[in-house]
């Protein structure tokens, strides 16, 4: 590879704000109730189609994720008899820790995605509420109609993205409806067009009902960083990312600056690689603490029109998390970004011993 241009081996899918936009959105031929039921097409870039719930039918279980490099939570809420439970957790229903204990056979049919809303299990990082009216429920209902959920049962598609740096992303979708009728949804590295502003709207709302905040880090110092991620995105073309895990030593660097809004004019990398001697966690975690970030710990606060947005998540050796995001950027945070992301410059520059301007 010549160091002396700019690299572009490949483009990484982000989570929630991701820099590339869905391009498939449902449409089939309707069953009787009115629900789509095959598989979808392709359709214009962006393009949402909403399909109304019946009438007198609600929205009795929901799972959603999207999961990539960057994880992000397991999203579950299911109404019972008792009321609705919303469920925020760092693990899927069926992962092994949660099922290993549990008699299989006795387990509902539905227990892979909606399992265990009404509890929280030793081995999971998570907050499970149970709402008696059904409010939220309805701001639920009004956003899965809005995004065109219901017509993508039967979605199950791939774009291989030759080139991808990382693992990819995958999006997954179930709904259940209290006339039987049940959605699923898979999509990796696509979605249809709906489905990031609907996560957006579930996010929202279990944040504003739920406590997850106990699993948020109170210091960026008192445990050691196992993963880093930060990612910048100002329209569709301008985005910066740093990628770090130590698990295996690797960072994965995407820098596209095409108008020098910080950077040089032009600049067009995305590369990756590993430093075996360990990577430099501390000098990130320093410009964080020097901008007082610990105050933007569990921030989020979107613009529906933005199409701009930024991400932070670290994971800490405790298990503790500092995650922060949205297209509204908190107080201050405009210099954090300026500095963190000449930050990422020089370090893909002394790493990949570059010479920049």
């Amino acid at each position: 590879m010549n160091l002396k241009r700019t690299v572009r081996t490949g483009v990484i899918l982000m989570g929630i704000f991701s820099a590339v936009a869905a391009m498939f959105t449902g449409c089939g031929k309707p069953k009787d109730n009115g629900v789509f039921s095959s598989a979808p097409t392709p359709q214009l870039f962006g393009e949402i189609t909403p399909v109304a719930i019946p009438e007198g039918v609600k929205v009795t279980g929901l799972f959603i994720t999207h999961q990539g490099m960057r994880s992000g939570p397991y999203y579950i809420m299911q109404t019972t008899e008792d009321g609705v439970y919303l469920k925020t957790s760092n693990l899927s229903p069926d992962d092994y820790c949660m099922i290993k204990d549990e008699d299989a056979a006795a387990l509902p049919a539905n227990a892979k995605y909606l399992g265990f809303a009404d509890r929280v299990k030793d081995c999971e990082y998570a907050s499970s509420v149970l709402l008696k009216d059904d409010s939220v429920l309805m701001e639920i209902e009004a956003a899965v109609a809005e995004s065109g959920a219901l017509g993508w049962d039967g979605y199950d598609q791939t774009d291989p993205m030759e080139g991808v740096l990382d693992s990819g992303d995958s999006y997954q979708l179930y709904l259940e409806l209290s006339n039987g009728t049940t959605v699923t949804m898979n999509g990796y590295n696509v979605c249809p067009a709906g489905f990031k502003p609907l996560l957006r709207t579930v996010q929202q709302l279990f944040e504003a009902n739920s406590d997850y905040s106990r699993y948020l880090a109170k210091s960026l110092i008192d445990s050691p960083c196992v993963t880093l991620f930060a990612s910048f995105k100002d329209g569709m073309r301008t985005e910066y990312r740093l990628e770090m895990s130590a698990r295996n030593n690797r960072w994965v660097i995407v820098m596209n600056d095409p108008y020098g809004t910080i950077l040089e004019k032009g600049t067009d990398i995305a590369d990756y690689g590993e430093i075996e001697s360990g990577l430099p966690f501390e000098r990130f975690i320093s410009m964080l603490q020097q901008h007082n970030a610990e105050q933007w710990n569990g921030y989020y606060a979107a613009d529906a029109k933005s199409n701009s947005g930024f991400t932070l998540c670290l994971t800490f050796e405790d298990e503790k998390k500092f995650e922060s995001s949205g297209t509204v950027l908190p107080d201050g945070f405009a210099a954090f970004k300026e500095d963190f992301i000449r930050e990422i410059n020089r370090f893909y520059t002394e790493t990949k011993g570059e010479v920049k301007p």
